[in-house]
């Protein structure tokens, strides 16, 4: 039986040793490898379904005890596949995540055993870097510390496979076992660019700090790191994380595409020539930044003073659109849909298309392309089914909300005239008109006729819009907006008055049916506010505070 190496607690911190010793990677399974998968043969069927099934069922509940006897009994049956696919019993272990029984699973073992692998080439650290255990990973390695150099499926090493499922805390540990001068050259830069698409930055750093090649080194796709982060919003946070890296403008324009409005601003500032930069097209990156619809960036342009005019002015070199001829198209189907609902999108659209309008020479207002198209004939034509998806879902959502309002404005008129407690005979006022409860139901009545009232009217007024660009604007948004809540009133009211009925006219000896009953009347009123609540924001947001998206707030690049 093999003893844990007692080695001491390792260094948690980073620490990427690239000018470490070389050594030969294990790639293949060495000739002496001591796996035993004789079980899996037809043979041993029955001794395959007596021993490694329950074995297998052992590891998998972490069920020490049972294991220990069946490991006891058979010799080496810590060595033999128990799986179809060649697992181990430390691979079944460690995949369910069973630190205890892993813990005393290696006091079975000896320090060759770790470095079996299953059929897909995997040793069981790649299953402890997968899963992220940590503690696992380092019982293992301080038993065998070749483990995190033995590649598995795809030549991947253990820490390359933590860092593609974004195990932090095992890439650190990882990390400072692994001698990074054993890798080759596309091992190294596969690894750095992984740990980037992780967002492991720091570790990331400190692979560039010892190997400054990695900066300027192009994965498969022939892409470097820098390309990365230009791709990732908001990950980057000081100037000094780009001055490994070279060669800024090709990413410039990545970085606009994808809305890296942090990266873009850090770029410009360590280099700011960039903004008088255009891609292939002639485009700047405002360009750029207005045709994939990312506001955070165009408002990047009033900060520019007279700059702004001279760069607004740029005009594609084939099609000779102006940057107004641009937000006139459609954007992708995922910038789109940043906003719910078609109206609101609609809106959204026309939005841009006024703010690029404000800042391009007015001359380019009514200048057409070389397909002899003006911006707004293209807007127009361009946007028409959306401005009927937009007509459509505005009106469905008002004949729906008009159809509620309908119902309790009928339900509150009538009650009105059928008070709780009915009308003294004699004189014809209410029996119960003392009752404060009373006096809660009339005026919740009250409130809920009105509002229903109103709703019905401001959505009606919706279906009879005449739907043109400009109603999609404040008009639409601000009706539905207005409508929604007064629905939401009229309900809210009605309960109240159903609620104030209930303790009128009901025997206070059965209090809790009665609290029964105004709790389910209650859930009434909070689901529809649930159920509404973001398009109720969605539209507020539209109608009032989308006015602020084109200004810039504060300095971004002073």
């Amino acid at each position: 039986m093999a003893e844990s190496n007692n080695q001491p607690q390792p260094d948690l911190s980073v620490t990427v040793d690239i000018s470490g010793s070389s050594t030969s990677l294990p790639n293949q399974v060495s000739t002496s490898d001591p796996r035993d998968i004789s079980y899996l043969s037809d043979e041993r069927r029955t001794e395959y379904l007596n021993v490694c099934v329950p074995l297998y069922q052992a590891s998998m509940n972490g069920d020490w005890e049972k294991a220990r006897l069946i490991i006891d009994q058979h010799e080496g049956i810590v060595r033999a596949a128990i799986t179809r696919n060649w697992e181990t019993t430390l691979h079944i272990a460690v995949a369910a995540k069973h630190t205890k029984f892993v813990k005393n699973l290696l006091t079975k073992m000896e320090r060759d055993d770790l470095e079996l692998r299953n059929q897909s080439n995997n040793t069981a650290l790649c299953f402890a870097a997968a899963s992220g255990i940590k503690e696992i990973a380092k019982m293992m390695v301080d038993m065998n510390p070749d483990l995190p150099l033995i590649q598995g499926n795809e030549g991947l090493i253990p820490l390359h496979t933590a860092a593609m499922f974004g195990h932090r805390d095992m890439v650190m540990y990882l990390c400072s076992h692994t001698n990074f001068k054993s890798l080759s050259e596309v091992q190294l830069v596969d690894l750095f660019h992984v740990i980037i698409s992780a967002d492991i930055y720091d570790v990331a750093l400190r692979m560039l700090e010892s190997d400054k090649v990695l900066a300027t080194s192009r994965n498969r796709a022939l892409e470097t790191g820098l390309h990365l982060l230009a791709r990732k919003p908001s990950v980057i946070g000081h100037r000094k994380h780009l001055n490994i890296f070279q060669r800024p403008t090709r990413l410039l324009f990545d970085a606009a595409s994808s809305g890296n409005v942090e990266f873009l601003v850090i770029l410009i500032r360590s280099y700011p020539d960039l903004i008088w930069k255009v891609d292939g097209k002639n485009r700047s990156l405002f360009h750029v930044a207005a045709l994939n619809r990312h506001e955070s960036i165009f408002n990047i342009i009033y900060e520019l003073g007279a700059i702004k005019d001279l760069i607004a002015s740029y005009r594609e070199k084939v099609t000779k659109n102006t940057l107004l001829h641009l937000v006139a198209s459609l954007p992708s189907h995922d910038r789109l849909h940043i906003v719910s609902g078609a109206a609101l999108q609609m809106q959204r659209e026309i939005l841009w298309f006024k703010a690029v309008k404000k800042i391009v020479p007015r001359s380019y207002i009514k200048s057409k392309n070389s397909e002899g198209k003006v911006a707004q004939d293209l807007f127009t034509n361009g946007h028409n089914d959306l401005r009927k998806e937009g007509e459509k879902w505005m009106k469905d959502t008002a004949t729906s909300c008009m159809l509620v309002a309908t119902l309790i404005a009928t339900v509150v008129f009538a009650a009105a005239f059928t008070v709780p407690g009915g009308n003294n005979e004699e004189i014809g006022l209410p029996i119960l008109q003392n009752r404060k409860w009373f006096n809660i139901f009339i005026l919740s009545d009250a409130v809920a006729l009105c509002s229903s009232s109103t709703s019905i009217v401001i959505f009606l007024s919706i279906l009879t819009s005449r739907y043109a660009e400009d109603d999609f604007l404040v008009s639409l948004p601000s009706r539905l907006m207005l409508g929604l809540l007064s629905l939401f009133v009229s309900i809210i009211a009605m309960v109240i008055a159903f609620c104030a009925t209930l303790f009128l006219i009901y025997d206070r000896r059965f209090a809790w049916n009665l609290a029964l009953i105004i709790s389910l009347a209650s859930i009434t009123a909070f689901s529809f506010a649930l159920l509404h609540v973001q398009l109720w924001f969605d539209t507020l947001r539209s109608a009032y505070w989308s006015k602020f998206l084109f200004q810039h707030h504060k300095h971004r690049l002073h």
